[in-house]
């Protein structure tokens, strides 16, 4: 059964179905972000970046690490329609209950940090369009191996984002209104998720116990702690630089920077994601060797070409003004290239071998070595856009290394 036709086919449609998600996202974002970098400026634009940044945070605390240990739930309980259901129902008041403290955060910030009293009203639409969103189920759909839902919803979603930004963001004053929509697609997509996941999975309301919603907080936890931890070396970089820099266009520039980065990350995720239920209920190794072996030379040969045309991508991206976004674009390059194996020999690999927890470790190890590394350049007084993402990209390598090795004792150890 674990190696089946119909099981891996079910694998190439599923990565098929989410390829075509990160090709919709690189597309609108192609779109968009040129748009937005052009209208609003590097500073403003780099607002933006430092409002989603500081959103990440609250974003990590309500999913709480539910999109892998949820995910894994519904993959082991797949055709057990009440207990799915009730994994859905518990960790959606979980999430609502965790977004409480969340606000209580904002709501201090607002008032007596002046980076976000100065622009309040962005921080509160950026946290309302978080916590909608985080309710979306998308842990149900990758449980049950159906990606082609959120491919159709994400679509939907995109399309109102781009055309609300493309009709009413005019001028460098519009600016709040980037959050406003994707507000409103957060919204649409909640709509559509629930009503779509009652009628495709046949789920109807449990009674659920507060035992029921703790016990899955406690078990998304040490998910939870290498979330957090990661952020050392993600959006703790845009906070750090913005509270440097405030309202200069260094902060525009790591921005757009990142923005590729994450594009990267977005075309590696479909594999993982894929691969993650696939791996917990086959426990079938093959098409993670096959999958690297034939995506690495692309990836490699792609990063050698932005690293030589690095200028002239920023420029004819984001806009001339982005030029010197090359500068971090570059240093971060090595991130781009470890992407891919740092997923898979991550969670989708470890958590059917049993040996979890290493990812974990792996991730919080990384974050003390940025955080030591920040530190180290903080009191050098070399803390600086070249530095903070060489940084980034010395505590990738270290995280990626640690997870290939650990994996390979294992794998030695056991014979596999």
């Amino acid at each position: 059964m674990a190696n089946s036709p119909a099981v891996k086919s079910g694998l190439a449609v599923n990565t098929f179905m989410l390829y075509v998600l990160t090709f919709s996202n690189y597309l609108f974002a192609f779109m968009t972000v040129p748009y937005q970098t052009r209208v609003l400026g590097p500073e403003i634009y780099g607002l933006l970046g430092f409002a989603f940044a500081t959103m990440v945070y609250f974003q990590l605390v309500m999913d709480f690490g539910f999109m892998l240990s949820a995910t894994a739930e519904i993959a082991e309980a797949k055709g057990d329609r009440r207990k799915i259901a009730l994994i859905c129902e518990a960790v959606s008041i979980g999430k609502m209950l965790l977004a409480l403290p969340c606000a209580g955060v904002l709501l201090v910030l607002c008032s007596a940090v002046p980076q976000f009293a100065a622009d309040s009203t962005v921080f509160w639409f950026c946290l309302l369009y978080t916590i909608i969103n985080s309710l979306i189920p998308d842990y149900l759909y990758r449980g049950m191996e159906q990606m082609a839902p959120i491919t159709y919803r994400t679509l939907l979603v995109k399309l109102i984002f781009t055309i609300g930004v493309f009709v009413f963001v005019k001028a460098p004053g519009d600016y709040v209104l980037v959050p406003v929509f994707y507000l409103l697609g957060a919204v649409v997509a909640v709509g559509i998720s629930f009503c779509d996941a009652r009628k495709r999975f046949g789920l109807t309301a449990v009674r659920v116990t507060r035992r029921d919603v703790f016990s899955r907080i406690a078990a998304s936890s040490p998910f939870f702690v290498s979330r957090i931890a990661s952020t050392a070396y993600g959006a703790t970089n845009t906070m750090i630089l913005g509270l440097l820099y405030p309202g200069q266009s260094l902060l525009g520039h790591y921005t757009s920077a990142e923005k590729v980065v994450s594009l990267v990350r977005t075309g590696a995720s479909p594999i993982s994601d894929s691969l993650y239920p696939y791996l917990i209920r086959s426990r079938n190794f093959g098409p993670v060797w096959r999958i690297l072996s034939l995506a690495m030379p692309a990836v490699v040969a792609g990063a050698a070409l932005l690293w030589v045309y690095a200028p002239q991508i920023c420029a004819f991206v984001f806009g001339a003004e982005y030029e010197a976004a090359a500068l971090p674009l570059r240093c971060l390059m090595p991130v781009i290239v470890f992407v891919l194996p740092s997923y898979v020999f991550g969670f989708p690999l470890m958590t059917p071998l049993g040996i979890a927890r290493y990812a974990n470790l792996s991730v919080v190890l990384g974050a003390v070595v940025q955080l030591v590394l920040l530190a180290g350049l903080y009191l050098a007084s070399m803390l600086t856009l070249a530095s903070v993402c060489v940084a980034t990209s010395i505590t990738e390598t270290f995280v990626l290394v640690f997870r290939v090795v650990v994996v390979c004792i294992y794998l030695k150890k056991h014979k596999v």
